[in-house]
């Protein structure tokens, strides 16, 4: 199979032969024949190395992605140790930890009013406004990995479309109680030191 790495250390000719092979199946063929049509006009090699400057830009840049990896944020043990949260899940839905860190701030830093402005929705029967609100929460909720909170705004969101405001009743305190449980703990940990 041919690779980045296999173009950079094998002559062109062979280069050029694995495009030929591919070209159509493994690669789309209009973007093979560009490839082909490059190494054909390149015989000095030049594509391969550039100008001394282009060469050293390339090294530097090198240098500091994995300088930049080296300083890479990093998730806080105390945060892997929160049995409520599944980070691993949370950093997939967010792309990075960095994503996710400040996603968890942005949660951590709306559950009193976003809990509030629950309670007040249901103290009011305004299943509309609740069932938009809890939908909201389901999601925020599974972004960051807190799963036992939006499997229940699930069902809580799926009774409001449904008009139960009984079973509402009987389970948005719980719903609440999980939400707010998270606030202290995620400020404390995500607080600056």
């Amino acid at each position: 199979m041919f690779t980045a790495l296999s173009a950079r250390t094998a002559p062109q000719e062979k280069g050029r032969s694995e495009i030929e092979k591919g070209k159509g199946y493994q690669f789309d063929k209009a973007f093979a024949d560009i490839m082909l049509e490059t190494i054909d006009e390149d015989k000095d090699y030049t594509m391969r190395e550039g100008t001394e400057s282009e060469a050293s830009l390339r090294e530097k840049s090198s240098e500091d992605a994995l300088s930049h990896m080296d300083k890479a944020t990093t998730i806080p043990d105390k945060l892997l140790n929160l049995n409520r949260l599944d980070c691993e899940l949370g950093v997939y839905l967010c792309g990075d930890v960095e994503d996710y860190l400040s996603a968890l701030s942005v949660f951590a830093d709306s559950i009193s009013s976003k809990s509030k402005k629950i309670e007040s929705a249901l103290m009011s029967e305004d299943i509309e406004i609740y069932t938009t609100l809890v939908h909201f929460l389901k999601s925020s909720a599974r972004t960051i990995g807190a799963t036992d909170i939006s499997d229940l705004a699930k069902k809580l969101e799926a009774a409001g479309k449904d008009k139960n405001l009984d079973f509402i009743k009987e389970n948005t305190k719980d719903l609440i109680s999980l939400y707010r449980s998270l606030e202290e703990p995620l400020r404390s940990i995500l607080s600056p030191q």
